[in-house]
C-alpha cells in the first residue's frame, strides 16, 4: 500500500487515512525524492476516528422557567460541551455571569437579548496591597484605609479599576444569534471580556448594544492595565457579522482604554470580519500579535447623528 502526502513542509507531513483499516502498521517507510527510512522499520499507529460529542442542551424557558442563572448553574455542572438556547425575548438581568468553558449560548434568529441593568459599584476600604488599591507595577504605594471604587480614578490619581463585565468567559465558549444590550452599568463595565489564558471565543451574528452613561469595551480580551504584569496571554478570537454600538457617554481622557470598543491586550490571533463598528469614544486599543481584520465598516457615533468616518 501507498500512500502520496497531501501536504508536506521540510519537517512534517500530511496524509489522507480514508480507506485505511486502524491498527498497528509495525514496517511502514517514509519515502521522499531525498530517499527512504529502510534501515529501521518505522512504527505506524492509526487510531479509529473519534465520534464527536453531541452537546448538552439546556433550553433557558423550557427547562428552567426563563432563569438565565440557573442554566448556567445547570450547564456548569455538567459534562461539556454544552449549549444554552434562549427564547426568542428579553432576558433582563441585573447581575452578571461567567460562561463557564466549552460552551455555547444561542439566540433565535437575533430576536433573543440579554439586556444588563447593574446596580453601582459599591465602595471597598483597602486593607492590603492589592490590584484594585495600589498603582500599576508600585504595590509599595500602597496606603491603609484607601476608599475606592470600580469604574472610577482612584484618590492616588493614577489607579483605575474596571468593573465585572456583563458576560465573562475562558477557553471555547460562543455566543451567537442573539442582541447584547448594557442599559445601565458602573462605569468601566465592558459587555463581553475574554479572561486572561483563554484561548477559543466566537461571536456570530451578535449585536453588542451599550446605552450606559460612561460607555465602556463591546469585547475586552485580556488583561487590564492594573493587571498587565500578568503574562497569561488570550488566542484564537474571532467576530463574525455583527454590530458593535456605543451609544452611551464616554469616560473621559483618563481612561482611553476602558471607553474604547474593542479592547485586546496580551493577544493572538484576533479576527473582526463583516461586521459594523458605531463608536463614539474610541474604535480600538488592540495589542495582538497576529491581528486582521475585513469587511469591517466604522461609522463614528454622535448624539444627533450617524456619519461615516471611515470605511475599510
Amino acid at each position: 500500500m501507498s500512500l502520496p502526502a497531501a501536504n508536506a513542509t521540510c519537517y512534517e507531513a500530511w496524509f489522507e487515512l480514508k480507506g485505511v483499516a486502524p491498527g498497528a502498521y509495525t514496517h511502514a517507510a517514509v519515502r521522499t525524492v531525498w530517499g527512504e527510512t529502510l534501515l529501521e522499520p518505522l512504527p505506524l499507529v492509526i487510531s479509529p476516528a473519534l465520534r464527536p460529542l453531541s452537546p448538552s442542551t439546556f433550553d433557558v424557558d423550557k427547562q428552567f422557567g426563563g432563569s438565565f442563572a440557573a442554566a448556567l448553574r445547570a450547564a456548569e455542572s455538567s459534562p461539556p460541551p454544552r449549549t444554552i438556547r434562549l427564547a426568542p425575548r428579553a432576558y433582563v438581568l441585573n447581575t452578571t455571569f461567567v460562561v463557564p468553558n466549552h460552551t455555547s449560548l444561542e439566540g433565535v434568529s437575533g430576536r433573543s437579548s440579554l439586556e444588563f441593568r447593574i446596580p453601582a459599584s459599591p465602595f471597598k476600604v483597602c486593607t492590603g496591597p492589592s490590584m484594585a488599591c495600589s498603582p500599576p507595577y508600585n504595590y509599595s504605594t500602597f496606603k491603609p484605609g484607601l476608599v475606592v471604587r470600580c469604574g472610577y480614578l482612584h484618590p492616588d490619581g493614577v489607579t483605575f479599576e474596571m468593573c465585572t463585565p456583563a458576560l465573562s468567559g475562558g477557553s471555547d465558549w460562543r455566543i451567537s444569534d442573539l442582541s447584547l444590550v448594557i442599559r445601565s452599568a458602573p462605569p468601566g463595565t465592558a459587555a463581553v471580556h475574554m479572561m486572561r489564558g483563554g484561548t477559543g471565543f466566537r461571536m456570530s451574528r451578535v449585536n453588542v448594544t451599550l446605552l450606559q452613561p460612561n460607555v465602556s469595551n463591546a469585547l475586552w480580551a485580556g488583561v487590564s492595565e492594573q493587571d498587565i504584569h500578568h503574562v497569561e496571554s488570550v488566542s484564537d478570537i474571532e467576530i463574525v457579522d455583527s454590530v458593535l454600538g456605543q451609544y452611551g457617554t464616554c469616560l473621559g481622557p483618563d481612561s482611553i482604554r476602558q471607553g474604547v470598543v474593542l479592547h485586546a491586550q496580551l493577544g493572538s490571533e484576533l479576527r473582526v470580519r463583516n461586521t459594523t463598528v458605531l463608536w463614539r469614544c474610541g474604535w480600538e486599543d488592540v495589542d495582538v500579535f497576529d491581528a486582521s481584520a475585513a469587511s469591517i465598516s466604522l461609522f463614528r457615533f454622535f448624539p444627533s447623528k450617524v456619519a461615516s468616518a471611515h470605511r475599510g
